[in-house]
């Protein structure tokens, strides 16, 4: 949740904020003392209501991408192999390198890869099976800001670390029942070792 909380405040305020590490911790506070009240909903006249309802925008923009970022860390390490992929290919990625097993023309980008899988994933609310940012007129007015922290911190994640479990714990021993909540959190924290990845040189 920091991550992502770090990456809010440097788009909201235009670089490091001064009393950063104050701010990041007042908003866990409130996350952990959540419990669904807002002022404004109260007192809409209120100009001083309705400003601080403001903090329900970086809540919603910082607390859901990082359950979301802790649920995808959470599987790929309950999935080895899925991870290994995942590492694969985030590191042939930024290291500007592509398997030629995986595709034919690796070297070369072409649009049309994709069109299958995008026809099946629309988050612009249009398609109805998967909508994790809503649709219609309530759709997340952050959600290319979500997606893009979501992608930049895993990418950096799986570049930069290899994850393993702790103490010998086995992958189908994680928790992986989620709380009740403002944001769908697992139940238990995710308590991994990272240990730093060395890149050959290219």
């Amino acid at each position: 949740m920091v991550l992502t909380n770090n990456v809010a405040l440097r788009a909201i305020m235009g670089g490091k904020c001064k009393n950063q590490k104050l701010v990041l911790d007042d908003i866990i506070k409130a996350f952990e003392q959540h419990t669904g009240f807002n002022l404004a909903n109260m007192f809409p006249s209120s100009c001083v209501a309705r400003k601080l309802s403001g903090a329900d925008l970086i809540a919603a923009g910082t607390d859901t991408t990082a359950a979301s970022l802790d649920w995808v860390m959470a599987e790929l390490i309950k999935n080895p192999a899925v991870m290994n992929k995942a590492q694969i290919e985030v590191q042939q990625q930024l290291q500007g390198r592509r398997d030629s097993r995986y595709s034919k023309d690796a070297e070369e980008f072409k649009r049309e890869r994709f069109a299958e899988y995008n026809r099946y994933v629309n988050f612009n609310g249009t398609d109805f099976e998967i909508i994790p940012f809503g649709a219609g007129r309530r759709i997340c007015p952050g959600m290319t800001f979500a997606l893009a922290t979501l992608e930049l911190a895993l990418a950096n994640l799986l570049f930069h670390f290899n994850w393993e479990l702790p103490g010998g714990t086995k992958p189908d021993d994680l928790d992986m029942i989620e709380n009740a909540g403002f944001t769908a959190r697992r139940k238990s924290p995710l308590l991994l070792h990272a240990r730093r990845h060395i890149h050959a040189s290219s």
